[in-house]
């Protein structure tokens, strides 16, 4: 975290580089209330640079603890709204996943969403150690992605699909009856 030179509070006192801690707090704060809890937030992030004031790059953060397809799907969701779709193969431009080696997260239970070659977004479990540390009961899955990448790829307007010009056939059923004619 970038720390603040004048603060008003310790609280304060330091500019966040990721969303996923928040929203952590509010899976313990609310652990207990309910069986199943989901969060989000978008907010700024702060990347130091030298010399400069920090980077700001707004963020779309995710965390539930229900399960990691649970959370995939939620993504996965959002994706289709925004109408980015998965690699469709053919050349066509869409995300694909890949597995990825972020320190929160358990090793075997993390992906990255890559398009364009870049990473815009990860999902994950929290990993065993964060949890038990945090006090989590159960464990919690998180993703975070870039909003403004996002942004730029979504699409406003959706796929033109020409209409079959040949009827459609819904079954195709025949009956052999024994007799012939």
């Amino acid at each position: 975290h970038l720390r603040l030179a004048n603060t008003i509070s310790e609280e304060l006192q330091y500019m966040r580089t990721s969303l996923l801690p928040s929203l952590v707090r509010n899976i313990r704060e609310n652990q207990g209330k309910a069986d199943i809890l989901r969060f989000f937030e978008i907010a700024k992030v702060y990347y130091p640079q030298e010399k400069e004031l920090p980077k700001e790059i707004y963020k779309v953060a995710f965390a539930t603890n229900t399960s990691f397809l649970d959370l995939k799907g939620i993504v996965e969701g959002l994706l289709s709204e925004l109408r980015i779709d998965p690699s469709a193969g053919s050349g066509q431009a869409g995300y694909e996943l890949r597995s990825a080696k972020i320190h929160i997260f358990s090793k075997n239970e993390v992906v990255d969403f890559v398009l364009n070659g870049s990473v815009f977004g990860s999902i994950g479990k929290l990993s065993t150690q964060l949890q038990h540390k945090n006090n989590l009961k159960t464990p919690v899955y998180l993703a975070s992605f870039d909003l403004i990448s996002l942004m730029s790829n979504a699409k406003t307007i959706s796929q033109y699909k020409p209409i079959n010009p040949y009827a459609t056939i819904k079954l195709d059923l025949n009956v052999n009856t024994g007799k012939k004619s």
